[in-house]
């Protein structure tokens, strides 16, 4: 379903929105929380004996780097309202609302990042009724940048064989690695970013490349620049898939 235009609501000035009575302020603020909110397709329990989530997500937007689209990820959670034994007529209540937030490029950062101004892009609003599209995790926007540098980064190093990637996938040596991560089985832009353990020097990402393996890399800090200086290390570990 495509998101609405922005303009579909009527907007309101800070000077509007600051004169609310605190009952206009709570009815406008649930209004403005339903007019991002995808539609949610369906309920369902997966594993468990009764519902215990419903997710959706919000419409996506801009973000401070160009090219760079987000939305979050948000799950309402279920709880039953009684003890005991519990089964499909057991009733439940919705107790908290968690929110992730989710990234995805419609043109992969350069070296140095073009920083945008407004989020209102059409060309994000179009990526999130794309169901093709790859969203990956990242705690914020810097990150997803500092992520997708970094993975071109090292990609590029170990192609160039300026780093011996090491890999956790059988008694692979150093050009088997990088055979393996290479031949075709990364994708071109990370599946997920975390943080892991640096120091002021350097930095350290944890990417997930596909849905069966991760990289983690270290390189030099450039300054202040989200582009790495040096890499330092690249390490592979492919997934157990339990099916």
């Amino acid at each position: 379903m495509a998101p609405a235009p922005v303009q579909a609501q009527e907007d309101m000035t800070s000077r509007q929105l600051e004169a609310l009575s605190p009952k206009a302020a709570t009815r406008q603020a649930h209004k403005d929380l339903l007019s991002i909110l995808n539609p949610v397709r369906k309920y369902q329990r997966g594993m468990f004996v009764g519902v215990h989530a419903i997710s959706t997500t919000t419409r996506a937007h801009g973000t401070e780097f160009e090219g760079l689209c987000s939305r979050d990820g948000v799950t309402v959670w279920y709880a039953p309202t009684e003890a005991g034994r519990q089964t499909r007529n057991s009733k439940v209540r919705p107790y908290k609302v968690t929110a992730t937030p989710w990234f995805a490029f419609v043109a992969m950062p350069l070296r140095a990042p073009v920083l945008s101004h407004s989020v209102w892009q059409d060309r994000c609003s179009a990526l999130g009724a794309d169901d093709r599209t790859e969203w990956f995790a990242a705690r914020d926007a810097e990150t997803a940048v500092r992520g997708a540098l970094l993975f071109q980064a090292a990609l590029d190093a170990v192609r160039a064989g300026t780093i011996a990637p090491k890999c956790d996938a059988g008694q692979l040596d150093a050009k088997g690695c990088a055979a393996w991560i290479l031949e075709g089985r990364i994708a071109t832009k990370p599946g997920g970013v975390t943080q892991c353990a640096h120091d002021q020097a350097t930095e350290c990402l944890v990417l997930g490349a596909n849905s069966d393996f991760e990289l983690t890399i270290t390189a030099q800090r450039d300054g202040d620049n989200l582009a790495p200086g040096k890499i330092l290390s690249v390490s592979a570990v492919q997934y157990i898939i339990v099916t």
